[in-house]
């Protein structure tokens, strides 16, 4: 059991702290250290039973025979719970040898295997279950069983630190298919970048936005883009600014106004900084996620409604739903047959109203109350590329 071995049980450790599937490649060396059968075990005491999850240099007909039947009849698992977690113990810490040769286990499961003893490690334990790895080896001589339960000691923070990483990321991978989910029930589109400009995700909407190339489509490398080349400069600008920190172009924080080839309204974009955590398991740096909202979609959201919600004027709500529906600021004003003038003080009433300091912020606030995608505005002649 020299350093060298440690090294690699440690370098197979953390390797299965990212691919639970490695540990059965960890636990392949941890035995050729020791010399015996290793196994992670997952054991309820409630119930009385065991479960053991990975093993290695096992007979497969036994490991069946153990799940099945002589987890019940282990007389050391009983005994888990007098053993503090993160401690290595030889199995003669739970039952004396000669109390051992008495039992099932022994008799019927451990001699025919040629074994006799055991060295573990509790690695999580609560009220429903403990999870343990060890070694179940031959009998030996006290000298030689010592400096076992020496080398297990030594492995026991990496064996505990990998199986939390482990719990983490599961629920990590868990919550985020969650949002997933929930993601592809709005309508609006979502797609989040990465620090790399690649699109990380997109939901059912925005894919369907991106795969009918109508103004916004994704690249052959994975980038969004748009069909304009000057909305395709305001985005990847917008992008940049979140992604990298650089200076924000002029406008940034509007809603960007996405012309799309077809005759239907733009696209309107918000586009927002999005820090990275455990929801997002293969996430590194800061992303951005994009909003895309359609004004041609069945689902609607009307001016009264949005008024309604918001406590704003008629007015004012119109001058929000147009704004989020993806008409710029200054070309609302001929929508609604009033002066450039007029709209800036409607939204500065909308943005006091409401609290928020960026028409960013205020569309975001409207979409959330009103649930869904914003009401069709009327058609703008869109502006030559």
């Amino acid at each position: 059991m020299s350093d060298t071995s440690h090294f690699l049980i440690v370098e197979s450790i953390y390797e299965a702290a990212a691919d639970p599937s490695q540990w059965s490649r960890a636990l392949s060396r941890l035995a050729a250290s020791i010399g015996g059968q290793s196994f992670m075990v997952v054991h309820d005491p409630v119930q009385g039973v065991g479960t053991c999850s990975w093993h290695a240099n096992w007979d497969p007909r036994w490991v069946a025979a153990y799940d099945r039947h002589y987890a019940s009849r282990n007389p050391w698992l009983a005994r888990v719970a007098r053993r503090p977690a993160g401690r290595a113990e030889p199995a003669e810490f739970f039952l004396a040898r000669a109390d051992l040769r008495k039992t099932e286990w022994y008799n019927d499961f451990l001699r025919p295997q040629g074994l006799g003893s055991a060295i573990g490690v509790t690695l999580l334990q609560d009220r429903t279950r403990y999870i343990t790895a060890g070694v179940l080896v031959p009998e030996r001589d006290e000298a030689e069983h010592k400096a076992s339960v020496a080398f297990l000691q030594r492995l026991a923070p990496h064996l505990q630190r990998a199986l939390q990483v482990n719990r983490q990321l599961a629920g990590a991978d868990m919550q985020w298919q969650a949002a997933q989910a929930c993601f592809d029930r709005l309508d609006t589109g979502v797609v989040l970048v990465g620090s790399d400009r690649r699109i990380r995700l997109a939901n059912a909407q925005a894919q369907r936005i991106l795969r009918e190339g109508d103004g916004l489509s994704q690249d052959r490398d994975g980038h969004l883009r748009a069909a304009s080349g000057t909305d395709d400069r305001l985005v990847q600008a917008a992008l940049q600014s979140i992604l990298v920190g650089d200076a924000m172009p002029s406008g940034a924080g509007d809603v960007l106004a996405v012309r799309r080839r077809s005759a239907k309204r733009p696209y309107g974009l918000l586009v927002a900084g999005l820090r990275p955590s455990s929801m997002m398991p293969d996430a590194a740096g800061t992303m951005a996620i994009v909003l895309i909202m359609a004004s041609d979609g069945e689902r609607t959201i009307k001016a009264e409604t949005v008024a309604k919600l918001l406590e704003l004027t008629g007015a004012e709500a119109r001058v929000v739903t147009l704004l989020a529906s993806g008409v710029r600021a200054p070309d609302i004003g001929p929508a609604m047959n009033v002066s450039y003038n007029t709209v800036r003080t409607l939204l500065a009433r909308a943005m006091a109203k409401t609290e928020t300091t960026t028409q960013a912020n205020l569309v975001r606030l409207a979409v959330s109350a009103g649930g869904g995608a914003l009401a069709r505005a009327p058609a703008i002649a869109a502006r030559p590329t």
